[in-house]
């Protein structure tokens, strides 16, 4: 993996140019102290345009790669300093979060960035003082920092509320449900309160 990096060090390096302003405000991002997400778990509420998420995905990456290139350049306490700051971040938002797209945006960036840490404690030449000040700075993760306890109880109560809103007469609207809800409320007679224990097995069972 750090091959990768070192074969691709002035295409990165354009890129940290060209994302200047963009890298700049993720920088800011990071250094948030507090992250709350206070989406309403509601199926009406407008949600993020997927675009904002992929273009922060983007950015994510340009900014971990920056860092692989500043350990290769020599920079190692930069570098590790920089994926530690994306990696507190990350797990001071996965707590919070309520949507599935900004967990698993989160995950991903959390990931990405441990990866890329192991990668660079596996090179022969990192420096002693690293794998000292990872291990002072990294603590296991917990259930709330990588569970998804919270987005799946704001999933159930946003199907919840659909299907306390629907009307039996108007079937049209089952298809504005998520998958599989439109046949579990036909199975459960328009039982609404029977579909609802439905969809909270399946979720207990998950």
């Amino acid at each position: 993996l750090f091959e990768f990096y070192r074969s691709r060090r002035n295409a990165i390096l354009q890129q940290k140019q060209a994302c200047a302003a963009l890298l700049d405000r993720y920088s800011k991002l990071l250094d948030a102290s507090s992250v709350e997400d206070f989406t309403i778990p509601r199926p009406d509420l407008p949600l993020p345009d997927a675009l904002n998420f992929q273009l922060l995905s983007k950015i994510a990456k340009v900014y971990t790669s920056v860092q692989m290139v500043r350990a290769l350049d020599g920079d190692w306490q930069g570098a590790i300093s920089g994926l530690l700051k994306q990696i507190d971040f990350c797990r001071r938002a996965l707590p919070s979060t309520r949507m599935v797209i900004g967990n698993l945006f989160f995950k991903i960036v959390l990931d990405r960035s441990l990866k890329s840490m192991a990668t660079l404690l596996a090179q022969p030449n990192c420096p002693r003082d690293v794998p000292a000040m990872i291990l002072e700075r990294v603590s296991p993760l917990t259930h709330a920092e990588f569970g998804s306890r919270q987005i799946f109880i704001c999933e159930y109560l946003a199907i919840a509320y659909e299907i306390d809103h629907l009307s039996a007469k108007d079937a049209a609207e089952l298809v504005n449900l998520p998958p599989r809800a439109g046949p579990l409320l036909i199975r459960a007679g328009f039982d609404k309160q029977a579909t609802k224990q439905g969809f909270l097995d399946r979720w207990n069972v998950m």
